[in-house]
């Protein structure tokens, strides 16, 4: 729909979506917000590819039970993967999410992460 004349362009927005983004940037607090294709994997993707790439580390800490795309993301950017196997939620009997504490832990564990 962003190549229809009269519609913004999402590459080069200046117009509804560039306001748009810049009403979200300001409900969340950020300082941009930048609309994606793709769905979650392309988001994924891109915000580990501009983590490695700006810190210049080789690896990540991630669970166990994360998207599917974190996993193609270590692959496509050659990285080492220390991995965290969060706790099972009882009331659903699957993995739930890692603690703040596990996280910190494993920072700790990992500094080249």
């Amino acid at each position: 729909m962003t190549e229809v004349p009269g519609v913004d362009d999402l590459h080069d927005a200046d117009g509804i979506l560039a306001d748009a983004m810049a009403r979200t940037a300001a409900l969340w607090g950020a300082k941009r917000t930048w609309y994606l294709v793709n769905g979650s994997t392309c988001g994924i993707l891109a915000a580990i590819r501009a983590a490695v790439v700006s810190s210049g580390r080789t690896a990540v800490i991630c669970a166990r039970n994360c998207h599917k795309s974190v996993y193609h993301a270590i692959e496509l950017n050659r990285l080492t993967a220390h991995w965290l196997v969060p706790p099972v939620d009882p009331a659903f009997g699957i993995y739930g999410s890692l603690t703040p504490a596990m996280v910190a832990d494993a920072l700790r564990a990992c500094p080249d992460a």
